[in-house]
Order: C-alpha cells, then sequence, then structure tokens
C-alpha cells in the first residue's frame, strides 16, 4: 500500500502552470483561425447589396364567382405619393391606393356566418377582412375579382400591406381597398426634352368572356370610376418629387382580344403540330397581318373543329353545342401625367448654348484682315459648347431619336462652322486681288512709319513700282 502511494496512488496528479498554458495555447489558436473565416464572411455578406421581400399581388383574387355571370367591377385610384421617377430606365416608383366595388349578394351573409361560427369556437379566421384588426370580420370564403397588373417590374416588401374588404349590410355592396408600393416600367417620349410632359401607366387587366363581335358574355368588367391623388397623405408647401410635378391622375379603359397581342407581334406562325397554336396558319392567308383584331371573327370562320388555344373558351350550349368564347383584355390604364420642371434645364443647358453660339457673331466685329484672331476665337466656343454637351449629356436619356436639346446643340455647331467657313471666304475676297497694289501700299506705311532706313526704303520702292507696271502690263 506505501508502494502504491509512493507511486502517487493516494493523490491525483497536478500538472505544473506551464504546462496548463502550453496546452491552451493551441485551443486558443484554433479559436481565432476558426474567427477569421466568419470575419471575412461577415464583411462580404454587408458589401452585398439589400435584399427586400417583394409583397404578394394586391388583386390576385379569392373564392369563387358567381356562375354564368359577368361580374362589373368599378376602379377607383388614388396616388398617395409618387417617389421617383427614372427616365434613363424608363421607370418610375409611386404608392397608390387601388379601391374596387362590385355587387355580391353572398358577401354580408358569408361574412355574418364566419363571425357566428367564430363566436361558437368552430373556426379560426385566416383571411381577416383588414389587416392587424380581427374585429373587423372574417372574410373566408368571400369572393374577390383577380386584376392583373402586368407592366410590374417590383413590389416592394419595404412597406406594411393594407387593405380592407367589407360588404354593406342594407345592400349587396362590396367593397375592397388596398395600398400598393411598386416600381412600374412604362414608354416615355422625349422628342420635347427638357419640355416634356410624360404619361406614366399602371396597367390593370381583367379577363372577359366575348363572342367575335365583341359582346360581354361572362368575366370580370373593369369600369372606371373615381381618381385623383393624395388620398391620405398631406400636402406640404414643397416640392413632392425632384425634377417632376404631378399635373393630373385619370383612367383610361381599354379592350383588346387576346389574340390580338400574338397576332399583331409574331414572327413566326405555330407549328402545323402544335395542339393549341396561338397563330394558326390559318391566320397568314387570310391577312390577318393587316388587322390583328379580326382574329376572333377568323377564328369562328377557318378554326378546324376541336382546335383551341389559351384564348379560346369553350362551353356547352343547352342543345349540347360547343360555344367558342374568346378571351378579352379588358383594362383599365392608370395615367399619372407628370411635366418636367424647366428652370434647371434652361440655365443649365439652353441659355449656355444659345450663348455661346451669340457670342459666336462677335467675331464679325473684329478687322477682316485678323483671321487669326476670329478662327481662334470660333475653335475656343466651338469646344466649349462641347465641354457643355458632355457634361449636359449625363441628365439626357437615351432614346431613338433626336430630342429638342440634342437639335438646339446640333444647330450651335452647325452655325459656329458656318461662321468660321464666311470668315475664311471674307478674308479670302479681300486678299485675292491684293496683288502687287496691295503690297505697294504696305511698303508706303512702312516707310512713312520710318521703319526701314533710306537706302533699303528706296530699293523696295524701286522694286515695288517696276512690279506695279508689270502687273498692269499683264492686266
Amino acid at each position: 500500500m506505501a508502494a502504491a502511494r509512493g507511486r502517487g496512488g493516494g493523490r491525483p496528479h497536478r500538472h505544473p502552470p506551464l504546462a496548463a498554458a502550453s496546452a491552451a495555447a493551441p485551443t486558443g489558436a484554433r479559436a481565432r483561425a476558426a474567427l477569421l473565416p466568419a470575419l471575412l464572411l461577415l464583411a462580404a455578406a454587408a458589401a452585398l447589396p439589400r435584399c427586400a421581400a417583394q409583397q404578394d399581388e394586391p388583386l390576385k383574387g379569392f373564392g369563387t364567382a358567381q356562375p354564368n355571370a359577368t361580374t362589373r367591377v368599378w376602379v377607383s385610384v388614388f396616388l398617395d405619393r409618387l417617389l421617383d421617377v427614372n427616365d434613363h430606365e424608363y421607370q418610375f416608383t409611386a404608392v397608390v391606393y387601388l379601391h374596387l366595388s362590385w355587387v355580391d349578394p353572398r358577401a354580408r351573409f358569408l361574412i355574418a356566418a364566419n363571425a357566428a361560427q367564430i363566436r361558437a369556437g368552430n373556426r379560426t379566421c385566416e383571411r381577416p377582412c383588414a389587416n392587424g384588426r380581427d374585429s373587423y370580420g372574417c372574410c373566408d370564403g368571400v369572393w374577390q375579382p383577380f386584376v392583373a397588373i402586368p407592366n410590374t417590374k417590383f413590389l416592394s416588401g419595404d412597406r406594411v400591406l393594407r387593405y380592407a374588404l367589407g360588404a354593406d349590410q342594407g345592400t349587396d355592396a362590396v367593397y375592397f381597398w388596398t395600398a400598393v408600393l411598386g416600381t412600374w416600367y412604362t414608354p416615355m417620349s422625349f422628342r420635347a426634352f427638357p419640355f416634356d410632359t410624360q404619361e406614366l401607366l399602371i396597367q390593370l387587366e381583367a379577363t372577359t368572356l366575348r363572342d367575335e363581335r365583341g359582346n360581354i358574355l361572362g368575366g370580370i368588367d373593369l369600369v372606371p370610376s373615381a381618381a385623383g391623388e393624395s388620398m391620405l397623405s398631406s400636402k406640404g408647401a414643397g416640392d413632392d418629387l425632384s425634377d417632376w410635378k404631378v399635373q393630373r391622375v385619370h383612367l383610361a379603359a381599354t379592350s383588346k382580344p387576346g389574340c390580338k397581342t400574338i397576332a399583331a407581334a409574331f414572327s413566326t406562325p405555330s407549328a402545323p403540330e402544335d395542339p393549341a397554336p396561338l397563330v394558326p396558319r390559318f391566320y397568314l392567308q387570310e391577312g390577318l397581318v393587316a388587322d390583328p383584331s379580326a382574329c376572333p371573327a377568323l377564328w369562328n370562320d377557318f378554326a378546324p373543329p376541336g382546335l383551341g388555344n389559351a384564348f379560346i373558351r369553350r362551353t356547352r350550349s343547352a342543345g349540347g353545342g360547343l360555344t367558342d368564347r374568346h378571351v378579352f383584355m379588358d383594362g383599365l390604364n392608370v395615367v399619372i401625367v407628370v411635366t418636367r420642371y424647366r428652370t434647371r434645364y434652361v440655365l443649365s443647358v439652353i441659355l449656355p448654348i444659345v450663348l455661346s453660339t451669340w457670342l459666336g457673331f462677335l467675331v464679325y466685329m473684329l478687322p477682316r484682315d485678323d483671321m487669326e484672331p476670329r478662327l481662334a476665337a470660333i475653335v475656343a466656343l466651338f469646344l466649349a459648347l462641347a465641354a457643355i454637351q458632355f457634361v449636359v449629356d449625363t441628365d439626357m436619356p437615351s432614346s431613338s431619336y433626336t430630342t429638342a436639346a440634342q437639335q438646339l446643340t446640333l444647330c450651335s455647331y452647325v452655325t459656329l462652322i458656318m461662321i468660321g467657313a464666311v470668315s475664311v471666304f471674307i478674308w479670302f475676297i479681300c486678299n485675292r486681288h491684293d496683288g502687287a497694289e496691295g503690297v505697294l501700299r504696305r511698303s508706303k506705311s512702312l516707310v512713312d512709319g520710318g521703319s526701314l532706313n533710306a537706302h533699303a526704303a528706296a530699293a523696295w520702292r524701286e522694286h515695288s513700282e517696276a512690279a506695279v507696271k508689270v502687273d498692269r502690263a499683264h492686266k
């Protein structure tokens, strides 16, 4: 036993402090080595652009529509705030309030039934009638129309999605409103830049079924109602947006057959084996290119039995036959009319160009024989105009045509070139027939001014007079 205790059996063995520190050192080094990649990942993540979530479609629709009925939906739009107009990328960002109203006798009964079941504890509400307000009612099962916004580029998720749906207890009227923060692309025309007025479009489209004569047979019929700006936001004394001013907001109705969009833009027809051809071969035979809106009538007249596509809805009539219903894209364009603030461009673009051009005419105040100062002044103005153009081009949008500001710049270039050409022509005309008489006049002026000594002056005068005689003899 004593031997065992002597070998350390009675007391646990302890490492000296130096040995403990040396054992902990590799652990600290490994921790620092693992921390370095984490810091690099955090730095790379901070350098990446922020990724924001996108809103769901604001008018994506719910429930089941009334069977075999056309629902008229009245649309009102109010522009809450225009946030940005990017004319270089042909897009704009805005906050708009969309208000839809329609008639549905089922809605108020569904809302009342949902409330009774919730009070009885038999169900939970999956879709409140208003965001963040459970007491507003439960709209599970209430039908809402689907309205597409095809020119949407991005729906920002940074803004709280606000909406409300309600039904009038005394009537069958149903209404729905929502606030949308989005970016939309739109065509723009800059022919009058910087005195241009733009129409920014938000396209609302719904599906309507019609016959070949355009009579509505079913679906959603969008009807324009009220439009305006600043529904809820307060207006201050200053401007709402840099560079642009909102003039008005209005709604414009549109209607076109779905097949027209494809028929007016196709480059090659559908393959003969395509079971649902968007551009069937008989479109080409009947001259659809000249009138794309005639596609519903051509389909009824020349389509083989049983042929269909995405723009045809077949329904069975009471007699058992099939009736083709054509899909029409009925829609509304929310038109936001804006004008550009012109003072900035008048002072920074138009005025420098015009002044540079008018300064060129001052060279005619210089002596006509002084060609060098005239050309130097014109070249300096030409270079100044080029420098102004390089600075201004950063603010000018690119387009396939020449804008008004670019036309003014071209006219200024041409004017300066013509001033220079006229100055050279005048100098050439004034000095072409100067000849020896001009040399004699200059020599006399030198002698009279005392620029030459007597011997040199006499020799120069004798030579000049002989030259004049020779010149007159030739004439």
